[in-house]
């Protein structure tokens, strides 16, 4: 069964979108719609002139969906246009529609990354092979924290409503949004959200070590990141999904890119970022805080978002069985050193 914030479209529909957003009397020759995920519609189109591209297209507007999700595919065409601009293996976005009156959702057409995601491909490469894709993978990463902006923290879109002057400012605002959120679906939290805000609050001044909004995809692990290339020369060939991306502290791009496990464990990832940054990663007090937060941001989507996209009882259950173990790690950790 489809998730239920994916727009259903007919091959018509996807080849009038397509031409509309590329424009120039584009036509399909074929397309078919990408199952995997669990929000927008994808759909990959191949042009008449042999040109791979994805369709996507944003749940209807009117559905309603976690504060955050506001606006989601405008956020990720900006973030594709700052990470390619610094030259890192983003999709290119051919062209975008926002204004809802071909389409009642937002969409975009973008070009297709090579190859295919390291969650698929890691089974099939060597341990050095792996070891050269996470090295790479540091790289760009430290590249994405790198890029910077002046103004606000947090969320762009205004129905977000989690952009302030300050990181430590905006994240209480990103916390106190999605436990509102929590409340709207009922969602029972490990913790009374009350006792979230003050865990959340003893650890804040952490926080304030970040001067300046950094890019965050957020949302970086084996699933989205993509590799290509011959057997024994894998490489990194693509970072998709930037949609959860926001504006804040860099150290928040680890936990994504080490889901269900710890940045500190993964050595080659650190070689690379290093070499990128020009110094390592340093693992002291407040930047394990500061990761810990992140964890604990991450994990609470995870198990607040089975709501509002209407998993079945046994999804929904076993997707908080597992993501809960790590969201009461991050609790305890932040509870230790509170």
């Amino acid at each position: 069964m489809a998730p239920h914030t994916k727009v259903r479209l007919e091959p018509a529909e996807v080849r009038e979108l397509v031409a509309r957003a590329l424009g120039g009397g584009a036509r399909v020759a074929a397309a078919r719609e990408l199952r995997g995920g669990s929000f927008n519609a994808c759909w990959s189109v191949t042009l008449a002139s042999g040109a791979e591209r994805v369709l996507k297209v944003a749940p209807p507007p009117a559905l309603p969906l976690l504060r955050y999700e506001t606006d989601l595919l405008r956020t990720e065409v900006d973030f594709y246009a700052r990470a390619g601009a610094a030259g890192l293996p983003v999709p290119e976005v051919a062209g975008a529609d926002f204004t809802r009156s071909a389409c009642a959702s937002d969409y975009f057409v973008m070009t297709r990354v090579p190859g295919r995601p390291l969650l698929e491909a890691r089974r099939r490469l060597s341990r050095e092979e792996r070891a050269a894709v996470r090295r790479q993978l540091g790289r760009a990463a430290a590249r994405l924290g790198a890029i910077r902006r002046t103004g606000s923290h947090g969320y762009d879109p205004p129905g977000a409503r989690a952009s302030r002057a300050t990181w430590r400012a905006a994240f209480e605002a990103m916390l106190g949004n999605l436990l509102a959120d929590a409340a709207r679906w009922k969602v029972r939290l490990p913790r009374p959200a009350a006792e979230l805000e003050a865990l959340v609050s003893a650890h804040a001044r952490a926080l304030d070590a970040v001067n300046a909004p950094h890019l965050v995809h957020f949302d970086l692990w084996d699933g989205n990141v993509f590799v290509d290339g011959a057997a024994g020369e894998a490489r990194l060939s693509g970072l998709i999904d930037g949609e959860r991306a926001f504006w804040g502290d860099p150290l928040f791009e680890l936990p994504s890119l080490a889901l269900f496990g710890e940045i500190e464990d993964d050595e080659p990832f650190l070689v690379g970022y290093a070499e990128e940054q020009g110094r390592p990663l340093v693992f002291d007090e407040p930047a394990r805080t500061r990761v810990a937060l992140g964890q604990l941001y991450l994990y609470l989507i995870m198990w607040i978002e089975p709501a509002p996209r209407a998993f079945g009882p046994v999804k929904r259950a076993a997707t908080r069985l597992y993501v809960g173990r790590f969201l009461r790690r991050a609790l305890r950790r932040l509870e230790r050193g509170a």
